[in-house]
């Protein structure tokens, strides 16, 4: 058997060959690995004195640690435990854009989607730069490999007058998480992540969100980049909220509790009287779904919605951003303004073939 164990100082790729003998396939096998974990192990021993890929990934995640949702942190360690596992024992000034392309070739002919190799990508881009920051590599060998250009994720919105239809059935706790993607533009983390003293009437602030962990367990963390915003709020959410807020306090009457002034907005107080028990955001998808009847539309898509509908009636994409809490302003305009640039184009292309074959 031949094991790659590294690249030498010119970039070559180094390569270690043991003959393994054995009674059947099996035992081959076994003993194969073996011998190629502990070529690798001695390989990786040899460069000990030198920054290695295993070394750039453990810093970069323990530095993420603070500043990540557990969720997103969760998705990196498993792309950076693939990340070592490929190149680990390697300095990052070894790798090479071949090397990469070769990884995503592998991917590719797993099965994985560009979608999901674009995030290997990313997180691998992100480890290799510390490298420049400290001046060992002029620039990470990802910049030099070029990948096939995801597919645009269309939004496609059901007429207004069916949404407004689909919002008026609802009612309990479903319908003020609607209310407020729809309304001021919330991700369900963020309608979960509710306080009452988070709700000024005129306004509310959005400062936190509730995720659950592929552990399964509810955690409270501060929002998709730790910014948090203020957004006004319109009369008929206030009327919406007001009427859940008579209802809670009135539960918490007949439960004979306290109502907490300070609870979670959406929170059961059947399950949990103090209030301090968040609703599952998963939860909110599993009623919307339940709910919305034959309008074939996703719980996000009501932020969509509102983003869109803010943007045909006049409003700065900037200001838009703002509200819904996108990080970039240029996220917002390439999801929304490049969609509705393209539906007038189209929009156009048939009035002018209709005139033409009008004569």
């Amino acid at each position: 058997m031949t094991v790659s164990i590294g690249h030498d100082k010119a970039g070559r790729r180094v390569r270690a060959s043991r003959v393994i003998r054995a009674a059947d396939a099996r035992t081959a096998a076994r003993l194969a690995e073996e011998t190629r974990v502990d070529l690798r192990r001695e390989a990786e021993q040899s460069r000990a004195s030198v920054e290695t890929v295993r070394g750039y990934v453990k810093v970069w995640l323990g530095e993420s640690r603070q500043r990540l949702s557990p969720r997103t942190l969760e998705g990196y360690e498993r792309i950076g435990a693939e990340i070592v596992a490929r190149w680990g024992s390697l300095r990052v000034d070894q790798i090479t854009p071949a090397d990469i392309r070769e990884w995503y070739a592998d991917l590719a002919a797993g099965g994985m989607t560009a979608a999901t190799i674009e995030s290997r990508h990313r997180v691998l881009r992100i480890v290799l730069r510390q490298a420049v920051d400290d001046e060992i590599v002029v620039r990470p060998a990802t910049a030099a490999v070029k990948r096939g250009k995801l597919p645009e994720h269309e939004v496609k919105l059901p007429p207004d007058g069916r949404i407004a239809e689909a919002i008026a059935k609802l009612d309990g706790r479903i319908r003020v998480a609607v209310q407020l993607a729809a309304a001021c533009g919330l991700r369900r983390g963020e309608v979960c992540g509710l306080r009452w003293s988070d709700i000024d009437w005129d306004q509310i602030v959005v400062q936190r969100a509730v995720i659950r962990t592929e552990q399964g367990a509810l955690v409270v963390k501060s929002t998709k980049g730790n910014r948090s915003r203020r957004i006004a709020v319109n009369r008929g959410t206030v009327s919406v909220l007001r009427a859940h807020r008579r209802l809670q306090r009135d539960q918490a009457l007949q439960l004979g509790v306290e109502w907490n002034r300070d609870g979670f907005l959406l929170a059961d107080l059947a399950a949990d009287p103090s209030g301090e028990t968040p609703m599952d955001p998963d939860k909110i998808t599993r009623d919307w779904i339940a709910a919305r009847g034959t309008l074939r539309m996703r719980f996000h898509d009501l932020r969509h919605w509102c983003a869109s509908t803010l943007i045909d009636l006049g409003m700065s994409i900037a200001d838009v951003s703002a509200i819904i809490g996108h990080a970039q302003v240029s996220t917002t305009a390439n999801i929304y303004t490049h969609q509705r640039e393209e539906a007038s184009k189209r929009r156009r292309a048939a009035r002018l073939m209709g005139r033409k074959m009008a004569g």
